[in-house]
């Protein structure tokens, strides 16, 4: 019995005697030999971190120095740059050195220069160095080899650590710091408008995937500049950050009606893109590109720059057009007739079939459809007149005249071929004054006489007759003597009419195209007879042309003193408007 109670015992012993040796051959003391110690500063990092290192080796034996050591890089993750080790602290007057390209092998070696630079009892040296900390596991123990040569050589001269593991050891923290490795936004809803700010989130993660400051230095790219004015896309600084600078807000204002996706860059990283954002343009408005030009009543109204139709613009404020298919639609005067909707095609809607049956000055007025509040654009001034078409290659020399009593004096050079290169001197019927000297007028020819009907003539009472009387002789200089009445016509024009509502735009042609003026700013035109016109016309028309004296004086009335008429002259009788001018071509 004895002997059985005892075998346990024995047995109890020698396991307690081989877990004691196992303990302290963990911790790295011994019984005797030379001892060292081993402390890392600090004792974490944070997970995915680039954190600086202080690895501290002191000599504990008072008997032999410390020439070299060795700290091994642990296993499990840790990223050690070489190029940050280096010896930071040794004793006055020894110097130590870190042995190049270590690192790749998987430890860090710093030796003294030579044996006069060895540690002595007490003296210690401190090797700092950056390592990339990995994203879990630990603690995680820089265990170090020291010998006692300066050359890390040689059999039984190594030195035993006399402290504790604990003291090298580097626990894993939680995220929150190291290098940005990964950047996101969050998602951007759809549609955005061009010139509205919007907010934009970035987030920037370390290489474990925890949040790390640095978002708050993102550039963000994707957007284009505005058509016109070329206006980039803005990025207010600073953002808003939270998250210890893990997450910033930024406000951003596009300018482009575009679809495009935001990336965000920090350093040499950068977001995957977002989905694609729609930027519609800003508030739209219209205007005018190619302007209504003069036209014929009741006739398709052209643009004053043909063969282009009128066109409205539909833009915002940084050159996007409408989308297409935006509706525009003439809304005035009242009396336009026609399509009066069309649809945009990269911004412009055309008009080719816009009618005004009655004659007078107009502006169209265009509205955006589907807009609240109504926005509109106005045109400029454009006419719609009667029967009138171009005078061609005809000069003058001429002066106005304002009221019956008033005279004037006119020189015409004529266009037709039969005509060309004649020049006819037309007077008024009591002239007084010569505005057109320097000028012979042919030889054989007689005074054309220009009578003024209906008294004094003003801006109120703007129409009257002008009757022109080319004597028969005149005819016969020219050899026009066999010609009708009917093949003659007056080509009349004015510089301003100001009873119209803008005396800057001039009646038109019987085209209906503006009028070109001349050199004096005359605008000519031949005028159609009065009895086509419709009821209202305010251009000038041609209401008798005749070589019998009764018709003349059935219009006209008993001429003026002074004034004479026989048959076989040519008398042509022209209801003008006010200020006028007048002038005589074959044609």
């Amino acid at each position: 019995m004895r002997v059985n109670l005892m075998a346990p015992r024995y047995v109890g012993a020698a396991i307690l005697a081989l877990a004691v040796s196992a303990v302290f051959a963990g911790v790295g003391f011994a019984a005797d030999g030379k001892q060292y110690s081993a402390t890392i500063d600090p004792l974490s990092a944070a997970a995915g971190a680039a954190t600086p290192f202080r690895y501290t080796v002191k000599n504990l034996d008072a008997q032999q120095p410390l020439g070299a050591f060795r700290v091994s890089i642990p296993a499990g993750g840790w990223a050690v740059s070489g190029a940050s080790v280096t010896v930071t602290s040794s004793p006055s007057g020894k110097a130590w050195s870190v042995t190049p390209n270590t690192v790749s092998a998987g430890y860090i070696e710093a030796r003294a220069s030579d044996n006069n630079a060895r540690l002595a009892k007490d003296q210690s040296v401190v090797v700092t160095f950056t390592a990339t900390a990995p994203c879990s596991g630990g603690p995680f123990a820089f265990q170090s080899v020291a010998h006692q040569a300066n050359q890390f050589q040689g059999p039984n001269n190594e030195f035993t650590q006399a402290n504790s593991d604990a003291n090298r050891s580097v626990a894993i923290a939680g995220g929150g710091s190291g290098a940005v490795a990964r950047v996101s936004i969050d998602p951007v809803s759809t549609p955005k408008t061009a010139g509205e700010p919007f907010d934009v989130t970035v987030r920037t993660f370390n290489g474990c995937g925890n949040p790390t400051a640095g978002a708050a230095s993102a550039t963000l790219s994707g957007f284009h500049p505005s058509p016109f004015p070329s206006i980039p896309m803005f990025v207010a600084q600073p953002p808003s950050t939270s998250g210890g600078g893990s997450v910033a807000t930024f406000s951003v204002t596009a300018y482009k009606a575009e679809t495009a996706a935001l990336t965000a860059t920090v350093g040499t990283t950068s977001s995957l893109p977002t989905s694609d954002i729609e930027v519609l343009p800003g508030p739209l408005t219209p205007a005018f590109t190619k302007q209504p030009g003069a036209a014929k009543f009741n006739t398709p109204i052209p643009s004053s720059s043909p063969p282009d139709p009128i066109t409205v613009l539909a833009e915002d404020a940084y050159g996007n057009d409408a989308p297409d298919g935006t509706s525009v639609t003439m809304i005035a005067p009242s009396i336009l007739s026609g399509t009066l909707t069309a649809t945009t095609v990269g911004g412009l809607a055309k008009y080719t079939n816009l009618k005004i049956a009655t004659v007078g000055i107009y502006r169209l007025v265009a509205r955006l459809d589907g807009v609240s509040p109504t926005v509109t654009a106005t045109s400029d001034p454009f006419a719609i007149a009667n029967d009138l078409q171009n005078c061609t290659n005809v000069t003058l020399c001429t002066s106005s005249a304002s009221t019956g009593n008033q005279s004037s004096t006119a020189k015409i050079t004529t266009s037709s071929t039969t005509f060309q290169n004649i020049v006819l001197t037309t007077t008024f019927f009591d002239p007084s004054v010569s505005n057109c000297s320097g000028f012979t007028p042919v030889s054989g020819t007689k005074v054309t006489d220009v009578s003024i009907q209906s008294g004094n003539v003003s801006a109120a009472q703007p129409v009257f007759l002008v009757t022109l009387i080319i004597p028969k002789a005149t005819l016969q200089a020219t050899g026009s003597t066999q010609r009708s009445a009917d093949s003659f016509d007056a080509c009349v024009g004015a510089k301003w009419l100001g009873m119209l509502p803008d005396a800057r735009v001039p009646w038109t042609t019987k085209t209906g195209t503006a009028a070109v003026p001349d050199a004096e700013g005359f605008y000519w035109g031949v005028g159609a007879n009065c009895s086509s016109l419709p009821s209202g016309s305010i251009n000038p028309c041609v209401r008798l042309k005749t070589k019998n004296k009764s018709e003349l004086t059935g219009v006209v009335g008993s001429l003026p003193a002074g004034v004479t008429f026989t048959n076989s002259d040519l008398a042509l009788v022209v209801q003008m408007g006010f200020p006028w001018d007048g002038r005589y071509i074959g044609g």
